[in-house]
């Protein structure tokens, strides 16, 4: 599995997946896999016993149990995933692989929609595994930390340096890959060095966009007027429209200025009458390799801010945080109507 490195949250949703493939890829140790695998089900229990809500979401469930087998809704279900999960408990290849686990008389998935925050005990055990993540492209690395910064210890450097000194103690030698090792130190120096350092204050004063203000797709920098009448665009316009992601009321001309190096004006900002988790698809297809390619990061969700409102107590309003995009979640229903006007972009 590929991380989702511009998601910065600490969720086991994203690691629970990369640790199990890094596992089969002989990437990391049995010992740690059993490590995460013996923890990710406390998580998961956890939330279970304290029926915690995720998201406004339903507790945590499982997806098959002894009460659906004793009604005859779920009968040779139950009885296919009891003898798969008897055959493969002993041995760990075979448990990781079938991706669930028996708890009581339940079953439960390991891919749940779990955030892990600051009142964990082992927060530092799960930081450092999504830290892990970002050896596969370091350059997203100083977003995640500064996320960290301002979200989960409210730009309070005192306490992320203090944090990050003894993460770096209890899991340079046992998680935390060199290069990653080596960044972060560096990163924790200039905080050290430079504590009212630009970088941070353009994070604690969020949104700051110096450059990029639209979508300015890569192709309009090499051809500026393709967007004036394409039939491509038309098209993934009213693909928005149909499916009610964006207001009735907003005309193309305003859509096309979304992809336009010029900053929309305030009373020309889009309508976005989706959900938020729709809005994230949208913004991850419109960033992507050969659309526009340039923007990444944080920076995309805060272009994202300045661009699109949406509807509160029957008026429009911006969205407060940026990070109400990044890490929105939820059913993936629309899902394939987004990649849709991606591939429409695409085809520009």
């Amino acid at each position: 599995m590929e991380p989702i490195l511009d998601y910065y949250a600490i969720n086991i949703i994203d690691i629970w997946p990369y640790e199990r493939s890094l596992f089969f890829n002989e990437r990391t140790s049995l010992d740690r896999i059993q490590l995460v695998e013996k923890r990710t089900i406390k998580v998961i229990i956890d939330a279970v016993n304290l029926q915690q809500h995720v998201d406004g979401k339903s507790p945590v469930e499982p997806f098959t149990d002894l009460k659906r087998y004793d009604s005859g809704e779920h009968d040779e279900y139950w009885v296919q995933r009891l003898q798969r999960w008897n055959s493969a408990f002993g041995n760990v290849y075979e448990r990781v692989a079938l991706d669930y686990f028996l708890e009581g008389d339940a079953f439960y998935s390991f891919t749940q929609d779990i955030q892990i925050d600051l009142s964990r005990e082992d927060f530092d055990f799960w930081f450092s595994l999504k830290l892990v993540q970002y050896q596969e492209n370091v350059k997203y690395l100083s977003s995640f930390l500064d996320f960290h910064l301002t979200t989960t210890f409210n730009d309070d450097i005192a306490k992320i340096r203090a944090f990050l000194s003894l993460l770096l103690c209890q899991y340079e030698d046992e998680i935390l890959p060199t290069r990653v090792v080596s960044i972060l130190k560096d990163w924790i120096n200039n905080l050290k060095e430079n504590p009212d350092s630009q970088v941070h204050n353009e994070v604690k004063n969020e949104p700051v966009i110096e450059v990029h203000k639209t979508f300015y797709l890569d192709i309009v920098r090499d051809q500026p007027s393709i967007l004036n009448s394409n039939n491509e665009l038309i098209e993934a316009f009213t693909l928005l429209k149909k499916n009610k992601f964006i207001s009735e009321d907003t005309n193309f001309e305003q859509f096309r200025r979304l992809f336009q190096l010029k900053a929309l004006d305030e009373s020309n900002l889009i309508h976005w009458t989706g959900t938020l988790i729709e809005l994230k698809w949208l913004v991850q297809e419109i960033c992507r390799e050969g659309v526009c390619s340039h923007i990444n990061g944080v920076e995309k969700w805060q272009v994202a801010q300045q661009c699109f409102v949406i509807k509160h107590k029957n008026q429009w309003v911006k969205i407060d945080k940026y990070t109400k995009i990044s890490n929105a979640s939820g059913a993936d229903k629309n899902k394939s109507k987004i990649i849709e006007f991606g591939q429409k972009l695409k085809s520009l």
